[in-house]
């Protein structure tokens, strides 16, 4: 495996662990990060309208992100996903204090 994507597999692994809890989450999303935003808002009012409204993506532009050995910005719909992110990443043994890059909606 190439150690400068462990990152990226953990992530993912992370990703389908929050989507087992109903957290929709979009790995290499396309788009501007605020299109992205209304899109999966819009996507889980459609299919859920008295959820949550959580998810979690990083963009697709800073896929090249994890070639140089760094993680994206990754996006998130508020705190309680940042904390389910972090128990998700724990579990795949990735350092919870590396998260300083999780960006929530306004």
């Amino acid at each position: 495996m190439n150690a400068t994507w462990e990152i990226r597999d953990a992530l993912l692994l992370a990703f389908e662990e929050l989507s087992s809890y109903g957290v929709l989450t979009v790995p290499a999303a396309t788009g501007e990060t605020a299109q992205v935003r209304f899109e999966l808002a819009r996507a889980l009012m459609a299919t859920a309208p008295f959820g949550l409204g959580s998810y979690a993506f990083w963009l697709e532009s800073d896929e090249h992100l994890f070639a140089e050995g760094h993680r994206p910005p990754l996006y998130t719909s508020g705190p309680e996903v940042d904390i389910a992110l972090a128990a998700a990443l724990a579990h795949q043994g990735y350092d919870i204090e590396a998260l300083d890059g999780i960006e929530e909606a306004a």
